[in-house]
């Protein structure tokens, strides 16, 4: 996966050696999230899709300690052509130092406490110090700029904290799951399928708009997180289900007709999940 970017260079080493030592980060931290001490295939896997996130999405530097969930966006760009463009950046030198300054203190401290032995520390220690080169350099880049500031190295070093010991193993597991999900056939069949204006009207009076209505504050809270499709999280399912249905039926447009038969398919698919429809049937 790294070898196409070993033409660039990046602070003195080619970029695929730097992305190597991220990949191999975070396929140790996945690994061991799920309480192995042998990485497998999938958690490379998993790494890999952890590196998609941050390379294709926009504003993955928002995440804090109190919300520290991967929040998933639409890809804005393409991830390697934004891997190349990083060869370009410059590192200001407060950025360089205080990457210097966390590397020592961290050395210290596996020192301090016996971690493993000097090669797997030193080896510890290069691997975050690439990690937060190549998130210091995300950031800049992401923000349209092309010289690191101390505020890149802050937001590189608090993700990675952030990462490590606040984000659980089912978010990791999420990104694999939805690039999956994303490059499925069935997904641009059921995008293209419509709906008339009347069975729009019937699902804008159904009790899951209700129920969109009442707890309309709650759900608001939640855009900030992910967007403001939360606020119709509800109507938002039971219609990308009927599409998902619908496709499966080679059926175009979902008409008024379809409405009574769309919604019990989508009941039917929560059920099968072991989501049970009765949260739509008591309020």
């Amino acid at each position: 996966m790294t070898a196409r970017f070993t033409d660039a260079q990046f602070l003195g080493s080619k970029i695929s050696v730097h992305l190597s030592r991220f990949l191999k980060l975070f396929t140790k931290l996945v690994a061991y999230l799920e309480s192995r001490d042998v990485a497998t295939v999938s958690d490379v896997t998993e790494a890999i899709d952890v590196l998609d996130y941050f390379t294709s999405t926009s504003k993955w530097w928002s995440m804090t300690r109190k919300e520290p969930g991967l929040v998933l966006r639409p890809p804005s760009r393409e991830p390697r052509n934004f891997i190349k463009s990083i060869a370009d950046l410059q590192f200001g030198p407060n950025t360089l130092q205080r990457i210097s300054n966390a590397s020592e203190k961290l050395i210290r401290f596996l020192e301090e406490h016996e971690v493993a032995d000097a090669t797997q520390r030193k080896d510890l220690s290069e691997s975050f110090v690439s990690s937060w080169a190549i998130l210091s350099a995300f950031a800049c880049k992401g923000q349209g700029r092309n010289v690191t500031t101390e505020a890149d190295f802050e937001t590189a070093y608090d993700i990675l904290r952030i990462l490590f010991f606040y984000v659980p193993s089912e978010d990791f597991k999420a990104l694999t799951v939805i690039r999956r999900l994303g490059s499925h056939t069935n997904l641009p069949k059921a995008a293209s399928v419509g709906f008339s204006p009347k069975f729009e009207r019937k699902l804008s009076l159904s009790a899951a708009a209700n129920l969109e209505k009442v707890h309309s504050e709650h759900l608001a809270g939640m855009a900030s997180a992910t967007s403001g499709a939360s606020r119709t999280i509800l109507t938002n399912s039971i219609r990308f289900l009927g599409q998902l249905q619908a496709a499966k039926e080679e059926i175009e447009r979902l008409d008024e007709e379809h409405y009574d038969s769309t919604i019990l398919s989508a009941l039917q698919m929560f059920e099968a999940i072991g989501v049970s429809s009765d949260f739509l049937q008591n309020e």
